[in-house]
């Protein structure tokens, strides 16, 4: 009794008891000091997240996955090249690995024309990815293949364009059709070279019909200068004192043929084999071979015509200088005059007039001292034959 006493506390109750709560509330108060001490230890841990390698891959327009071997293709030679798009050819077989473009190997294969091509190429990158996808149907195989994007692979020649056959076909083609084109040209060349000797001979005829003969000599049908009767031809200034040498200057058409200016210009030798300045004495015969005159327009000139006694006819033209129509004059030679060393030169003048018929001509002179004496006028050359 007294020592089951002894494991009494006051309150009566047994200190095997106590030590149990005791123990209890031990292990309850480890258990929470370890969860804290968890928590605290995980919240200071850097947590390295898990790489997942990604399944697939591009390589050169191939897909490669990882997680499963690589299928593998065996190239293959075609019986004949293979049309992709409906335009782009494919050769039979591989030609090769190649660590670079091999352009000479290109070139010794074209001209040999195989499959009837000789336009056989390095694909383009598109094109290499066309080839790709129609891979099984074309007998590529699972390496690597070459083209112009790359210089390290495996060679599939492509072809687009003409065929051997087809060029030389346009190119026939063209031939004739320059041949076609050549004949045309030279066909109007022809045309147009007899045009203008039919051309020639007309005008020939006319400045033939023009001619005025007077006596024994021709008068030119047309002015110095003009291949036309309506068409006056250069304006000129020029010296005759020495007729066997004449010398002819362009001059300024905006003046007027009275002011003696002359310009820089072309000079004209006088041209042997008779042709010549009319004298005072054979103009003075073709204005008494005058029989009647009329006023004509023709292009838009006024054309004055003589006819003369035996039918034949001499065309005037006059040229509108500063909006109005000036007089004609034609040179004549100069003579020496017989009361000292004086020059007198003469013009054939042909007067304008708006209205009525034309005036008659008539001869002018000037006097001067000295050996040469400038005109202004127009050049009709005479001679003693029919002037050419």
């Amino acid at each position: 009794m007294k020592i089951r006493n002894h494991f009494k506390n006051g309150n009566g109750v047994s200190n095997s008891k106590l030590l149990t709560i005791v123990f209890i509330f031990t292990l309850f108060g480890s258990y929470c000091y370890g969860q804290t001490v968890i928590q605290q230890q995980q919240q200071q841990v850097i947590v390295n997240p898990v790489v997942i390698e990604k399944p697939v891959y591009i390589e050169r327009f191939r897909t490669v996955y990882r997680d499963r071997p690589q299928p593998t293709r065996t190239a293959r030679r075609l019986s004949a090249p293979v049309q992709l798009l409906g335009f782009l050819w494919i050769h039979t077989q591989d030609l090769g690995e190649f660590r670079q473009h091999p352009h000479e190997v290109i070139r010794s294969i074209n001209a040999q024309n195989p499959y009837g091509r000789n336009n056989w190429r390095i694909p383009t990158a598109d094109e290499l990815a066309v080839m790709e996808a129609n891979a099984d149907r074309i007998g590529l195989g699972s390496g690597i293949y070459l083209a112009t994007s790359h210089s390290n692979g495996i060679l599939r020649l492509v072809s687009t364009g003409k065929t051997v056959a087809e060029q030389e076909t346009e190119r026939a083609r063209l031939a004739e059709v320059r041949r076609i084109e050549d004949d045309r040209r030279r066909r109007e060349a022809e045309d147009r070279r007899l045009a203008e000797e039919r051309r020639r001979r007309e005008v020939e005829a006319q400045r033939r019909r023009a001619q005025v003969t007077v006596g024994n000599i021709v008068w030119a049908a047309y002015n110095f200068g003009s291949n036309s009767i309506s068409q006056a031809g250069i304006f000129a200034g020029a010296s005759p004192a020495n007729n066997s040498r004449l010398i002819i200057e362009d001059t300024d058409k905006s003046n007027s043929p009275t002011r003696m200016y002359f310009r820089q210009g072309r000079r004209f030798d006088f041209p042997d084999g008779g042709y010549r300045l009319p004298t005072r004495q054979e103009a003075t015969e073709l204005i008494a071979s005058i029989v009647r005159s009329e006023r004509l327009v023709i292009d838009r000139n006024v054309v004055y015509r003589y006819t003369m006694t035996n039918g034949n006819t001499l065309y005037v033209p006059f040229e509108r200088v500063n909006g109005n129509f000036r007089d004609v004059h034609f040179i004549l030679q100069s003579e020496r005059a017989t009361d000292g060393p004086v020059s007198i030169s003469y013009v054939l003048s042909f007067p304008y007039r708006d209205e009525g018929p034309p005036p008659a001509p008539r001869i002018l002179q000037s006097r001067t001292n000295g050996a040469w004496h400038w005109l202004n006028g127009y050049i009709r050359f005479v001679n003693r034959r029919e002037f050419m």
